[in-house]
């Protein structure tokens, strides 16, 4: 029992996330989501997730496992606009470290407008300890906002399209023969 409490305690924390790399847009756009890993200083190299997304906005075109820290998937990526979903389970044979590993990129098409929420449904990180400890603490998910589409350089903005240039008005000089004369101004009584 005295080995029990004096025993040093190891803490593991993990963080599975989404970054997206905008957070509004129009029908018709294209969103890029990123599925990272911040081992917050643990050694990790397995991972598994399930991903929802709002399928009424968003329509997942592919998933991407280019750049990935994992080199083999026990369960390739792949994804259903009909239930709104994507999961995965990858590894590597050796552990990563590091506060931004890429895991995935997965391209939406947006459409329909609203705001789309991306949330992790189930999800683990697996420590490269030898016993494959889940490491997970937290899963942040991210929201994307589709409005009506806007035209023009100020559209990515989200700004109103103004003209490109007022219009110009020109007329011919006429010469001055003497000063001009002060207007009259006639108030009734």
């Amino acid at each position: 029992l005295t080995v029990l409490i004096f025993a040093p305690s190891t803490t593991w924390a993990a963080t599975l996330n989404v970054a997206l790399d905008k957070l509004q847009g129009a029908i018709g756009d294209t969103v890029t989501a990123n599925i990272k890993i911040n081992s917050e200083g643990t050694g990790i190299n397995v991972a598994q997730a399930t991903l929802q997304f709002s399928k009424d906005i968003l329509e997942a075109k592919s998933v991407d496992k280019t750049g990935s820290i994992f080199n083999f998937w026990l369960k390739d990526p792949a994804f259903s606009n009909d239930t709104g979903q994507i999961d995965f389970v990858g590894g590597s044979p050796s552990g990563f470290v590091g506060p931004s590993l890429q895991v995935l990129t997965i391209t939406f098409k947006v459409k329909g407008n609203g705001q789309a929420n991306l949330v992790f449904t189930d999800g683990s990180v697996n420590a490269s300890d030898g016993s494959g400890t889940n490491v997970l603490n937290t899963m942040k998910g991210a929201q994307f906002t589709a409005g009506p589409k806007t035209e023009g350089p100020l559209a990515t903005l989200g700004v109103a399209t103004l003209p490109s240039a007022p219009p110009q008005i020109s007329r011919q000089a006429v010469p001055a023969k003497s000063s001009p004369l002060k207007p009259q101004i006639n108030v009734p009584l």
